[in-house]
């Protein structure tokens, strides 16, 4: 008997040490304002957590209201047009941001424009894509003073055949039928691209396979998406 009490009273004295462990940690309401190096609100500045992006984002006002845990550690702010600024946590139920041009967001999971890629009636990052998709550096294809597009392609895009003024994103074989990709211009399908200066050119995006299954069949030899400037 003396065994089974000493049981049920160890069990007993655990029961609060269980309880308060379950305890849900209460989040802290923090608020702001963002605002430029001239002093001016802006409008679409991401909050970080920790370095990590959230959901929330300045107002047209440059305000912002975010529910954190006591036990952070840092507040950011940061846009790609007007720089960031990181910020310790201690419990502040409001936290200011200036936002420095010269700011260097390595310290922040975000994503460079580069790291985006037009596939027609929208955009997506290039590490969520499964199949091939090829775009073109458009820094280092400006530089070359290409005389024609065709020429611009067969240069600047990997994976592309490109013999005269015909163009195989991918190798086809069909007799009866043309292999050749279908092109669209600024969102207009064509079936040519022979009056395209290379130098009004914005950018080249190429698709395969399932990313080119949002224009159906036309797609079967691929889609050469071309923005003018």
């Amino acid at each position: 008997m003396n065994l089974k009490f000493a049981l049920i009273l160890i069990i007993c004295l655990m029961l609060p040490v269980t309880s308060s462990g379950q305890k849900r940690i209460k989040k802290i309401t923090v608020t702001g304002t963002v605002i430029d190096e001239s002093g001016m609100p802006v409008k679409g500045v991401i909050i970080f957590i920790d370095n990590v992006k959230t959901s929330t984002v300045t107002g047209a006002d440059g305000t912002y209201k975010i529910k954190v845990k006591p036990t952070i550690k840092t507040i950011s702010a940061f846009s790609f047009e007007n720089g960031g600024e990181i910020m310790d946590y201690d419990k502040q139920t409001e936290m200011n941001f200036t936002l420095a041009k010269n700011f260097n967001p390595v310290e922040l999971k975000v994503k460079k424009a580069g790291d985006v890629v037009n596939i027609g009636y929208q955009t997506a990052e290039k590490e969520k894509l499964t199949t091939s998709v090829g775009s073109v550096n458009m820094d280092r294809a400006s530089k070359n003073n290409y005389a024609s597009i065709y020429d611009m392609i067969r240069g600047e895009v990997p994976g592309v055949v490109v013999v005269g003024t015909s163009v195989r994103v991918r190798m086809g074989s069909s007799v009866n039928s043309s292999n050749e990709p279908l092109f669209v211009v600024d969102g207009s399908p064509t079936y040519s691209i022979d009056h395209i200066n290379p130098n009004d050119v914005a950018s080249i995006s190429v698709l395969k396979d399932a990313s080119a299954s949002i224009y159906g069949v036309r797609a079967s030899n691929g889609v050469i998406i071309i923005k003018l400037k």
